[in-house]
């Protein structure tokens, strides 16, 4: 017990060589050695566990060394080595800036840098997390960090190195460091394990790798755990169960039968994933790396992208083979969305499960063409007319080009002309929209795929309510209310009382225009919005009055309320 050693203290590297994954900050700082080109300020960033302070210490021991290799690494022979190697060192000092913030901290190190080192050639300060000095902190050790004396050297260290002043910064060589590859960390873990005599699983120190997110020291503290909780071995079962990790299988599975359609498996699955008690919000995280991955694995330019061990990477170009990339892309947009809802939804399970059921069900949407091929159009086309600058030509609907396409092939059997609706009709409901993504697809059912109606007041006022209700602007929807539409001579016709709700009609005409193309029996739709003049304006068009308009109105009513004013000296603001 008393002998123990944590492995990130134990294995901490001693020599530039020995650093992992950060092979342009050492050879910068082992060639500004052999050419005596040290700095007299030096700012190490990245993230936490990447080796800042350590390379700081390796720097610092090999400046003070006298007898430094032909790699220009330390001795660790000589006085000022065994010193160090010892924590006995009077010419290396380490400061926390976390705990040791404050101006009265800094001026006292600023005073012990006046005196030269007793043994060997420099002091060497190392201030870590430099970020936590306070303002006034950083004004004062600004002199000094410009001007040292010869005899002193600062490191700094920070993992914010945003909220470093830019005076500072200028003072010094800044080195950024990177945050580590999963593919170095299994390799550094497989070599401790191997000194420490502890069987591994390449699959387990892959998640420990993934889990560590980057951070060496963090992978170092998650082995020591898993060593302690199954001495025998650091496998993969035993890394799921001590981390609580989702096993990759589950994904594999129900992917599977997403693919197939087969959704009572799913939900399944799902039930097993939630009784484990994983919640929802992990399993979609998880879900969405795992196609991510597939995806991946589909264009060859990206497939070094995917960081999992070999055996893993196997079974993901198994199942890769058989999901289209369009499927996959679709999926990642469902999650994304689903898992923006999750966290706000009151029946979180339900919101999974139709998560599943859309992504089971999206391979038949896919299925549906989404380019027409030329074909020649039902009815005669009477050109393109223009109206306010605006093309409203109505495109062939998918329907249309089957009908086209069957006309081609068997020309002996024309199709019958489409009914016409008596004014007496309501009008039918025209197909269900199935939006899924980045994909909205229109399916119109076969027993009204030919049916069109002419423009009526009635249903396209109705459809046009329908339509900004749907709007998240509370302005533009008050707006578009005050206003019905008139049909007159085959156009939409607008009323509005200014300009400004002109202009906020027309950013929502193109898309309501679509809407109308789907079930007019009209080649084109043109629209003409008319602007009112103030002595044309009545109740039906209500004109939305600012402070100064309120109280002209209310003179009109009321002439007492000038006397009123003036009576009492008010100032009315505008």
């Amino acid at each position: 017990m008393e002998n123990y050693i944590v492995s990130a203290r134990k294995y901490r590297p001693a020599r530039f060589d020995d650093v992992v994954g950060q092979e342009h900050i050492t050879t910068t700082l082992k060639n500004a050695l052999s050419s005596h080109r040290v700095a007299q300020a030096f700012l190490f960033c990245g993230p936490r566990g990447v080796g800042k302070t350590t390379c700081a210490r390796i720097l610092a021991k090999v400046i003070n060394c006298e007898n430094t290799t032909k790699d220009f690494d330390a001795c660790g022979a000589c006085a000022p080595c065994r010193s160090f190697i010892e924590g006995a060192s009077m010419n290396i000092f380490e400061l926390d800036a976390a705990s040791n913030n404050s101006v009265d901290d800094i001026r006292t190190l600023t005073d012990q840098v006046r005196y030269a080192p007793q043994l060997g050639k420099y002091k060497v300060y190392i201030i870590d997390e430099v970020h936590m000095l306070s303002q006034a902190a950083f004004n004062a050790f600004l002199k000094t960090l410009e001007e040292p004396p010869p005899h002193a050297i600062f490191i700094l260290a920070t993992t914010e190195k945003h909220k470093i002043i830019p005076t500072i910064l200028s003072r010094c060589q800044i080195y950024d460091f990177n945050r580590m590859g999963i593919a170095e960390m299994v390799s550094h873990l497989q070599g401790i394990a191997a000194k420490e005599k502890i069987t591994t699983d390449e699959d387990a120190l892959h998640i420990i790798a993934e889990k560590a997110d980057g951070a060496m020291r963090d992978a170092l503290s998650i082995f020591d755990k898993l060593v302690s909780f199954s001495p025998e071995g650091v496998n993969y079962t035993s890394v799921l169960k001590n981390l609580h990790i989702l096993d990759y299988d589950y994904y594999f599975r129900i992917t599977e039968s997403l693919i197939t359609q087969n959704t009572g498996e799913a939900l399944l699955i799902l039930d097993e994933i939630l009784k484990k008690g994983f919640s929802g919000d992990i399993f979609l995280e998880g879900f969405a790396q795992h196609l991510r991955n597939l995806y991946v694995l589909q264009i060859p330019a990206t497939i070094k992208l995917l960081e999992v061990s070999d055996k893993q990477k196997e079974r993901y170009a198994a199942q890769a083979t058989l999901i289209s990339p369009s499927f996959l892309v679709t999926g990642l947009n469902i999650i994304n969305q689903f898992g923006q809802q999750y966290k706000s939804s009151e029946n979180k399970r339900m919101e999974i499960e139709l998560c599943l059921l859309k992504l089971a069900y999206a391979q038949e949407v896919l299925k549906i063409p989404f380019k027409f091929p030329e074909a020649k159009p039902l009815l005669p086309a009477s050109g393109t007319k223009k109206n306010d600058g605006i093309k409203l030509a109505s495109p062939p609907t998918v329907k249309q080009e089957t009908a086209a396409k069957s006309i081609s092939e068997s020309s002996q059997n024309p199709p019958q002309p489409a009914p016409k609706l008596l004014k007496e009709q309501s009008p039918p409901q025209y197909g269900k929209s199935v939006k899924i993504n980045l994909f909205s697809v229109m399916e119109e059912e076969e027993e009204s795929a030919s049916i069109r109606i002419p423009l009526a007041d009635e249903w396209v006022n109705s459809e046009w309510k329908n339509h900004i209700s749907t709007l998240t602007s509370e302005s533009v929807r008050n707006v578009c209310y005050a206003y019905p539409i008139q049909i007159k001579n085959s156009k939409i016709c607008f009323e509005v009382n200014s300009v400004m709700h002109e202009t906020m009609l027309r950013k929502e005409l193109p898309s309501f225009f679509e809407k109308l193309r789907l079930i007019c029996s009209e080649e084109e739709l043109a629209f003409e919005i008319t602007i009112l003049a103030r002595a044309e304006e009545d109740q039906h068009h209500p004109r939305f009055l600012g402070p100064k308009d309120r109280y002209i109105a209310l003179l009109k009513e009321n002439p007492l309320l000038e006397k009123l004013k003036d009576s009492f000296d008010l100032r009315i603001d505008f």
